[in-house]
Order: C-alpha cells, then structure tokens, then sequence
C-alpha cells in the first residue's frame, strides 16, 4: 500500500504533470508531425529546428501515460465502486474516440487505433477481475492478465498490450518500488523486442539502439516515487474531459497552420 507522507505529490499533482506532459507529446504528433510530413513529400529542406523540436516533445511525452497507468491503480485501491469507475473510463473512450480519429488520423472514424481510455479501461477491469480471484483461482486470474493484454493487442490501443502489463506492474509492486522500477524497465526491453519481431525485423543490431530510448518512461517514476497518498484537489470530470477537448483544439489548430 502506497503511504501518506507530508508533502511530496498528491494524485492531483501527479495528473497535472501528467495532462501537460501529454499536451506537450501531442503537440508534436497532432501539429508539428504534419508539417514534417508536408515539408518532405513537396520535396523541400525539413528545418532541422523543427525535427528538433517536435524530438523535445515526444520525449517529454514519454512519462505521461506511466503515470496515468500509476493513478489508475490508486484509483483503483481508493474509489468506492471500481465498477462505476470503470464504466466511467469506458464511456470516455467512446467519447473520445472521434477527436482521436481526428487529430491523429484527419478522419472522423478510424479502426485501426484506438484512443488511450480503451487501453486505461481494459487495464482497470482485468485489475478488478484478478483482484476477485487472486487467492481462489490464481491460474485464472492471472489468464485474465494475459487475455487482456492480447484484447488491446487485437484492438490495436493506444500502448496495446504494454500499456495494460503495465498497468499490472503498477498493481503488483504498489509498495515495493525497487521491484517496480526493475519490472518497468523489463517490460520495456520486451516490449521493444516485440515491436522489432512484429516488425518483421527480428533480432535486429538497430534494436539495442531503439532500447535507451524506449525507457525514457522510466523517468515517470520520479513524480511516482514521490507520491504522497493523498487525492489533492480535483476538479470532477476535468481531467477526464482534457483528453477529448484538447485533441480537437490541437486538430483545428493544425487544420489552421497546415
């Protein structure tokens, strides 16, 4: 269990650092990106500045949905009723899921990729379901843990199946941070491992290349680590709100520049 501790970050600290760290990711994906891309099929000079820049904020990015990964499971340990909760994120993921479309994809309706609350709901409802058989049936339990991860495979979700296992590091190692930042870290070798193979690639020279990198999410458990137990001031439904409002502002704005 997660202690209370004077000062530190609250939940609400920690979900601030994580929407801005969030805004700042999608500004370069949602505008910066399609400026890239023009810049090269007309066959002109890309400004290096501008690589550079959208490189700062996809890397400032990365610590973002670790921490939403986090504070699900506080969420989890600390509402009242996880099945409202859960039905709240899965509303959302529907709600969400045409500004996804469209800042991402320029399409009101897009298969295939879904927006990050498929893979936060699908993480909180294999918690719930594994909470209820951990000590009764382990086996089950843990194929629960599995077939969610390959649910948000299939479905292709924001961070597919490394989203939802890391949604159970943050569950099983909730007061052994040692255990926590080793179990991250695995899973984002194994995780780049699994991309290169899917890829087509195997066991390419270019992935140990591609592995500092891909733990740069690592670095989120620095706000993590200083988490003080408590809720903080949240204002209901804001942050939930954020997601899809913020996704529809960045994509007029890139309707504007572009």
């Amino acid at each position: 269990m997660e202690s209370t501790r004077k000062g530190g970050l609250s939940g609400a600290g920690l979900k601030w650092i994580a929407i801005i760290t969030m805004l700042i990711d999608h500004i370069g994906a949602v505008v910066l990106m399609p400026l890239i891309s023009i810049s090269n099929m007309q066959g002109g000079q890309m400004p290096m500045e501008l690589m550079t820049i959208y490189t700062i904020l996809r890397t400032i990015g990365r610590i973002s949905f670790p921490i939403f990964c986090f504070l699900i499971v506080e969420g989890f340990f600390h509402t009242k009723d996880a099945v409202k909760y859960n039905i709240r994120l899965a509303i959302f993921a529907l709600l969400s899921e045409v500004p996804f479309d469209l800042s991402l994809f320029g399409k009101v309706f897009e298969t295939s990729h879904q927006n990050i609350f498929f893979t936060l709901a699908i993480g909180l409802f294999a918690i719930i379901v594994f909470h209820k058989l951990r000590f009764n049936m382990t086996l089950a339990a843990f194929m629960i843990v599995l077939l969610a991860a390959i649910a948000a495979e299939m479905i292709n979700t924001d961070y597919g199946a490394f989203g939802v296992l890391l949604i159970f590091v943050f569950y099983f190692f909730r007061d052994k941070p040692l255990q926590r930042f080793l179990a991250f870290v695995v899973l984002c070798i194994v995780n780049v491992v699994y991309t290169y193979i899917q890829m087509g690639y195997g066991f390419h020279p270019m992935m140990i290349a591609a592995i500092i990198p891909a733990l740069l999410p690592v670095l989120s458990l620095i706000p993590i680590h200083i988490y003080n137990g408590e809720r903080g001031n949240q204002p209901k439904y804001f942050f939930y709100l954020f997601y899809p409002l913020h996704l529809l502002i960045l994509y007029f704005i890139c309707i504007a520049v572009v």
